[in-house]
């Protein structure tokens, strides 16, 4: 095994922060409970003698009752990490915590390493991790480390075979220490090998020569045991500390037999490994000398030394294994394990293959030194033959041979012990867990003189910059920045950083502090010049996930991907697809411009789409795909049963099967629940004979799905039989056969199951306490259902939620014990939940009913109507109580109630609206309609996902509604969650439609009655109310407008739009509840055009007489232009009076080009054009009075009059503005009321630019009151949030200064003004001038005072001028424009007569 270190590449780990315990329990695919159980489990098999808290002892028994390898036996490490209060004892929550913490780490590398994202890992994968980790490893030991790992031997890793391998492994697991491990166990012995006596006979009896080198091994072994000790606790600690401190440490232990540990094993490891190694070098030298005298030289010499070394190091490799595992256990534990325990789990648990895990790279390193050995040993011995005793036939005696055999074995050692000094040095580096720890280890190397300003200080500071990104997420924000703060030093003090410079430090902001932009780094990256990589995007991809970034700086990033052509990278490919999984058509416009694919890019696209409920869209990917894997069928099928789409999951399974692929439990189980939500007892039973056929073991969570399955479609017997075969029962399993029993009614045997888990050792959960109290409930167990409620916290710790109050309050209600139930509900927690709440008084109000209960009745049902405005059972139930205990007055008032909230329709969106909304097919309605959350809430609603779509769809009511017949309320909500540049958010309330009509072919010209709802764009900005009125003369129906609409508010809040129509044609338009607008339908002045047509109208024949002159003023005739006018003198002439001020610099320029620009490195002339630095105001200039050349400035020219025109005077023909004389209108019609058109459905038919419009709470209804109940019970709580959140978004900005803290106020207040009625004719005029002043905060002030002008100047036509000013303004308005260029004109001059400014141009 070799090790280098890392370059340009990164190991693709997403930082700890992306991994939740939903992803580590998905990856099992096991249920918190059954997780709890297991983790309860492990922890009793800890604790055997039943004490509540484990110590040392107890953990090291375990751990070899579990036949855990000695590498893993760390009890003492163990006992410390999580035992958090340091009491030296560990109970079961720090044990809880450990096991959280431990899985979702290693969920964390096990998903950095699992780069196809296919849930397990392959022998490439684990290569690939290791290499760029900056290892290397071999062939074999990388097969063998799989073998042992995969318990299946189905070639590849699952989460649950890695979570098996590493849970107990007290120190940190990333893709170094996991290294580190494996290091140790097939740790190469370099240096520590004996050297060969020599003067043992060719001609020696072989059984000789194995006994005199075992015995010369074994004694040399024995007297170099101390320093041997020394160099392994040397070798593996990791603090700085010298020779004298780790003796005084060894002695300290154990005094003398310290420095003797393993010396056993060593020395029978020796003798053997000696004794092969001298037999097979006497052996060799004739073999390779070619059978002479065994003169070889010193060629020769070296190949024989490192063929017999290599020989005897694998004939005794498997003795090195087990020393080496248990030296390492010694030296970090400080007890040696047992020699025979320790040989016998190895066996057992790895396999033999598992002693001889490392031999190669062993082999590498003991070949050169044993050959350098033996060949100086043998070099040595010669010379002293020649030039010592100067007989090359002596035989030197014991003290030569001595000096001969220390002299090759240091020169041997010291020849390979760099590779010794290098890896040490770079596994103190890897082993570095803190910040701290890393920052000790970068001041080591200062003092130590190792950095400098030389061309190592780039190596190792790249070096330690990457060793940030293997240490631990800091917690604190503090921390977090001190982290980037330091990383950030580190990486300006490297010069020219390379790519993986910048990799380095944009993975580790993703990582550790993705709110700190990583993407300023890429940003630096590209002005450098510094090319990116195939690394380089997934970070930044990353990045953007982590941190809600703009969408333009998606696209920019992307575009820069396919600039640098690096989008063939399927890694980058997929991360890229990831982030658009929000954006489904981007995603899929991505994937078809793309010819590069793998299984995983598909997958990654599937599971986006069924997270996005868009499952035909992932049918249709699924269907074009070219080659599928396992989990594309699991994530289609599961995706078809979460969205209630049965039969399609069923169909889909057993195309799977057809197909050739082997379904697991996930799929399995996925197609049961299809079979049990749709009632498909024949296919479920045709699945589970597929599982016994196929004999697919009966786990506990394929036995889960299988009784719940037979338990919804009421063979709860097949159910029990099938619980009882399962024989790893969890606690989802339990609780699903306990549902199962209390949904059918079995009460006793559910009570007995429960008490049966209890006692199996599995803690009940939530679940389980709301199964028992409903089964106690149906078979009358009230004090048994007292008790077990009771001790649900004191006995059970699970907490009392919403439900079990409720549960209880039902049992209570069905005993009769009425006061005691509503004692219950009263109990229930404040922040608990809607539905929970209206259930529990509900079950009461049903119980007040059986037992006649009035007192209470009467609190359960004001409650139920707060709860749900819209139930109408109430009143039933309570009528019918009033008449059984003959109160009919109150019976009549409940009857009137009920006639008065008779409501038509109410949409709330709480469950999907596939089946009751139909959307629209029509080729031109492109949005995507989308059941989604308002943001910041749980309340769902109907969502305009994509921005520039049209979009329509329509929900039909059960019967057509009368609008003629009293009052009608039409209400909704809509939030603009982006704001509203450019769209409409009205409801189109449709008439009866033709014959043949479908709500797929719903349209623009679909026929409604009535269009209410906010519409803007542009100067366009209004709450609509149209009315399509049927005229009774022509038979054609007239859209008639209201007048002067109430404005859309422009924030992002939730709103209420309400529109009344009462009996006396009066309608009413509320905003947020408040009245905005109030209006006739048959008045003229507040529709347009008019309901009732006019009775006289203009005579269109009548012609103006030719001789009518509508002039009231002409030019006099008899005027004369006098002499002395002279209309061609200039308005403005030059200052002849005027001199030139002193000082002034005519030579200088008033602009100079800025010295401190300097050309950008990315700039491309040809692209770009020739760049020019941009220009500053002179310096020179500052103290001068001007500079360039000096001009007279102008004046008024005191002989200008301008343009001579005669004086006007009135005209004596004038005869007054003419119009046609007034006759009978044919068309004139009169109505009582409007002739409305029933409504028969809802429809939505808009065009928007902008995406994030949510509908929701769509009402129509008969009463006002009913209306308001809904706007208080619905819109109020939520818009009161959001406006909380807006009000402390205001305040936060308005403390960096400027003009926000009075902006909004302003805004609001402009708007309100707006929609005066008087102030109409000026109203788009306002509106464009307040949307300016949005677009630019800068120019408040300037608005302001605009329309305070505005203002005032009709304030003073008014007050002076009456009507007739007024219809001059209107007439005048089209000149408001040359008016302004006259200004502008006369502006101009005024600058040009005074002194000259010079301003400064900037043109980058």
């Amino acid at each position: 095994m070799e090790t280098r270190k890392p370059n340009k590449t990164q190991t693709k780990k997403p930082g700890p922060t992306t991994t939740t315990m939903e992803d580590v329990l998905a990856a099992l695919h096991e249920t918190k409970e059954e997780r709890d159980v297991r983790i309860r489990k492990l922890f009793e098999f800890f604790d055997s003698s039943k004490l509540g808290s484990l110590d040392d002892t107890q953990i090291e028994k375990g751990l070899s009752l579990l036949r855990i390898p000695p590498k893993y036996k760390y009890a003492r490490d163990l006992l410390r990490v999580c035992d958090e209060n340091r009491d030296g004892r560990v109970d079961y929550e720090e044990f809880r915590r450990y096991m959280d913490a431990k899985e979702l780490e290693l969920y964390t590398i096990f998903k950095a390493i699992d780069v196809e994202r296919n849930d397990d890992i392959c022998r490439e994968e684990l290569s690939q991790a290791l290499v760029k980790a900056g290892i290397e490893i071999e062939d074999k030991e990388l097969a063998s480390f799989m073998e042992h790992v995969d318990k299946d031997k189905n070639g590849t890793i699952t989460f649950e075979e890695w979570r098996d391998f590493l849970l107990l492994h007290p120190h940190e697991a990333t893709v170094e220490n996991i290294y580190h491990h494996w290091e140790r166990v097939c740790l190469i012995d370099i240096g520590e090998q004996p050297v060969i006596p020599d003067g043992i006979s060719k001609h020696a009896q072989r059984s000789k020569l194995l006994l005199a080198g075992g015995l010369a091994g074994a004694v040399s072994r024995t007297a170099t045991a101390p320093l041997d000790r020394l160099k392994v606790v040397l070798q593996v600690q990791r603090t700085k500390s010298g020779v004298v401190p780790t003796i005084k440490k060894i002695w300290r232990e154990d005094k003398m037999l310290g420095f003797f540990r393993g010396n056993g094993l060593n020395v029978t490891k020796v003798a053997p490994e000696s004794a092969i190694k001298f037999a097979a070098y006497e052996m060799l030298k004739p073999i390779i000398g070619g059978g002479g005298d065994g003169e070889i030289g010193t060629k020769g010499r070296l190949l024989a030394g490192g063929l017999a070394g290599a020989v005897a190091q694998t004939a005794i490799y498997p003795m090195d294994l087990v020393k080496t595992r248990l030296q390492t256990c010694v030296s970090e534990l400080g007890k040696t394990p047992n020699l025979l325990k320790l040989t016998k789990e190895i066996w057992v648990q790895e396999g033999p293959r598992a002693f001889y895990k490392g031999l190669y790279p062993s082999l590498l390193g003991i070949i050169p030194y044993a050959g350098i050995d033996l060949a100086a040993y043998e070099t040595l011995k010669d010379l002293s033959r020649t030039y010592i005793h100067h007989d090359t036939r002596y035989e030197p005696g014991p003290l030569v041979q001595l000096g001969c055999g220390m002299t090759s074995g240091a020169l041997g050692a010291s020849c390979v012990y760099p590779l010794q000094v290098v890896r040490t040095s770079q596994m103190s580096l890897k082993q570095c867990k803190t910040l701290r720890h890393v920052q000790q280890f970068h001041a080591k190397l200062i003092t130590s003189g190792r950095i400098s300003n030389g061309p190592n200080q780039n190596s190792v500071l790249t070096n330690i910059l990457f060793a940030l990104t293997s240490i631990a997420t800091p917690s604190p924000p503090t921390a977090t920045h001190a982290l980037s703060t330091y990383a950030t030093s580190l990486f300006n003090f490297i010069t020219n950083p390379s790519t993986f410079c910048y990799n380095t430090i944009i993975r580790l902001y993703t990582l550790h502090a993705p709110s700190l932009s990583p993407h300023r780094f890429f940003v630096q990256m590209r002005r450098r010049s510094v090319p990116p990589d195939f690394h380089t995007f997934p970070f930044v991809f990353k990045a953007c996930t982590k941190k809600n970034v703009t969408f333009t700086l998606t696209e920019s990033l992307h575009c820069q991907a396919l600039r640098f052509g690096l989008l063939s990278d399927l890694f980058t490919l997929n991360t890229l697809l990831r982030l658009y999984s929000s954006s489904i058509d981007i995603a899929l416009k991505l994937l078809d411009e793309t010819p590069q694919r793998d299984v995983v890019t598909y997958n990654v696209l599937i599971d986006g789409l069924v997270k996005a409920r868009e499952v035909v869209k992932a049918r249709e990917v699924f269907d074009s795909m070219p080659f599928r894997d396992l989990v594309t069928w699991n994530s289609l099928i599961a995706g078809y049963a979460q969205m209630n789409c049965c039969r399609e999951a069923i169909r889909l399974f057993e195309e799977m099967i057809v197909n050739g692929f082997k379904p697991d439990n996930v799929a399995i189980v996925s197609t049961l629940s299809a079979c049990a939500r749709c009632g498909d007892l024949e296919k479920g039973r045709a699945i589970h004979d597929y599982v016994t056929r196929n004999r697919v073991f009966l786990d506990s969570y394929l036995a889960t799905g299988l009784v719940d399955f037979y338990a919804k479609c009421g063979f709860i017997d097949t159910a029990m039989e099938v619980f009882s075969l399962c024989l790893d029962k969890t606690l989802f399993t339990w609780n699903a056969m306990i549902t199962g029993l209390a949904m059918h009614g079995y009460g006793e045997l559910t009570v007995d199951y429960f008490r049966g888990m209890v006692s199996s050792g599995i803690r009940p959960d939530g679940v389980s306490f709301i199964s028992v109290l409903v089964g106690c409930s149906h078979a009358g167990f009230v004090d048994d259902a007292k008790k077990l409620f009771d001790q649900m916290g004191s006995l059970y710790d699970v907490d009392k939620e919403m439900k079990h109050y409720g549960c209880m309050a039902d049992l209570l209600g069905r005993a009769g014990l009425i006061k005691e139930a509503a004692e219950m509900i009263e109990k229930m927690p404040r922040e608990g939940g809607k539905r929970e709440k209206l259930l529990a008084w509900s079950g009461l109000l049903g119980g007040c009913r059986i037992y006649g209960n009035m007192e209470v009745a009467e609190r359960a049902a004001e409650r139920v109507k707060e709860l749900s405005p819209e139930d109408g059972g109430v009143y039933k139930v309570m009528v019918e109580m009033y008449a059984n205990a003959e109160r009919w007055e109150d019976v009549v008032k409940v009857r009137e109630v009920m006639e008065r909230d008779e409501r038509v329709l109410y949409e709330s969106f709480d469950e999907a609206f596939d089946g009751r909304w139909i959307v629209s097919k029509s080729g031109e309605y492109e949005g995507v309609w989308k059941h989604a959350k308002s943001e910041g809430h749980d309340d769902y609603g109907l969502l305009v996902s994509e921005k520039a779509r049209k979009y329509g769809i329509v929900r039909e009511l059960d019967e057509p509604l009368n609008l003629k017949d009293g009052t009608v309320v039409l209400q909704y909500e809509v939030r603009f969650q982006e704001g509203l540049e450019c769209g409409g958010a009205y409801l189109k309330y449709l008439r009866p439609q033709e014959a043949g009509w479908t709500a797929e072919g719903f349209n623009s010209e679909s026929p409604y009655s009535i269009m209410f709802g906010p519409d803007k764009c542009g100067a366009t900005n209004k709450v609509h109310f149209i009315l399509k009125h049927k005229n009774p003369k022509s038979g054609e129906y007239v859209e008639h407008h209201l007048k002067f609409p109430p404005s859309v508010p422009y924030d992002k809040l939730s709103h209420v739009y309400t529109a009344i129509l009462k009996p006396d044609n009066e309608v009413r338009i509320l905003v947020d509840g408040e009245e905005k607008k109030k209006a006739n339908l048959l008045s003229g002045e507040d529709f347009e055009p008019a309901l009732i047509p006019d009775k006289t109208i203009p005579d269109p024949e009548d012609k103006k007489p030719e001789d009518w002159d509508e002039r009231a003023k002409i030019p006099d005739p008899s005027a004369v232009k006098p002499e002395d006018w002279d209309e061609d003198a200039p308005m403005e002439i030059e200052d002849e009076e005027a001199e030139k001020p002193e000082g002034w610099l005519d030579d200088e320029p008033e602009e100079v080009d800025d010295p401190e620009a300097t050309k950008p490195e990315d700039w491309d002339d040809e692209e770009d054009g020739m760049w020019e630095a941009p220009k500053i105001d002179n310096p020179k200039c500052e103290t001068a009075p001007g500079c360039g050349e000096w001009k007279r400035p102008m004046k008024k020219n005191p002989a200008y009059k301008g343009k001579w025109s005669a004086p006007m005077i009135d005209n004596p023909a004038y005869k007054g503005i003419w119009k046609p004389r007034d006759i009978p209108n044919p068309d004139y019609f009169e109505l009582d009321r409007p002739d409305y058109e029933p409504i028969a459905a809802i429809g939505i038919e808009i065009w928007t630019m902008q995406d994030g419009i949510l509908f929701d709470n769509i009402l129509i209804a008969k009463d006002e009151k009913v209306a308001e109940t809904y706007r208080q019970t619905t819109w109020k709580p939520k818009f009161d949030v959001e406006k909380e959140k807006q009000k402390a978004e205001e305040e936060a900005a308005s403390s960096a200064g400027g003009l926000k803290s009075y902006q909004k106020v302003v805004f609001d207040l402009l708007n309100k003004v707006a929609d005066i009625s008087f102030l109409s004719a000026y109203k788009s005029k306002i509106t464009e001038l307040i949307e300016k002043a949005e677009e630019q905060p800068n120019l408040t002030i300037g608005v302001l005072v605009s329309i305070v002008v505005v203002f005032f100047s009709l304030f003073i036509k008014l007050i002076f001028g009456g009507k007739k000013a007024a219809a001059t303004v209107e007439k005048k308005k089209p000149e408001v424009g040359e008016s302004s260029k006259s200004e502008d004109e006369t502006e101009k001059k005024e600058e040009t007569a005074a002194p000259r400014k010079r301003q400064p141009r900037r043109d980058n």
